[in-house]
């Protein structure tokens, strides 16, 4: 997507330190997207989500579908994009993310 500088994958949503796939602990698989706000909007990137992802409701923590802000502004963002499915997706500040191990990284790329 253009104004998107980058796409991470890795675990976030938790306080247990170092998580990883073996041991996720009580964190979730996340996506950080690095992005220039002069060039796409955090609204944009989430309705681009909404168009593309199948969240479903009572998943496991390291599988459930959530959105993780940075503040009040991005919050309300993320509530709206959510609406109707409020019950399937977890809108939640930004906690510490840890970066996936390389074999994660990248995965689309490699099909």
């Amino acid at each position: 997507m253009y104004g998107v500088k980058k796409c991470v994958v890795g675990y976030s949503g938790g306080k247990e330190l170092n998580p990883s796939y073996s041991e996720m602990k009580d964190h979730t698989e996340s996506v950080f997207v690095e992005f220039d706000p002069n060039l796409i909007s955090y609204q944009s990137i989430l309705e681009k989500w909404k168009a593309l992802s199948n969240p479903y409701p009572d998943a496991d923590r390291q599988y459930r579908t959530a959105i993780f802000f940075r503040n009040a502004n991005q919050e309300a963002i993320a509530r709206e994009a959510c609406t109707g499915m409020e019950d399937m997706v977890d809108v939640e500040p930004i906690t510490r993310f840890y970066l996936a191990e390389a074999r994660h990284q990248n995965f689309l790329a490699r099909l």
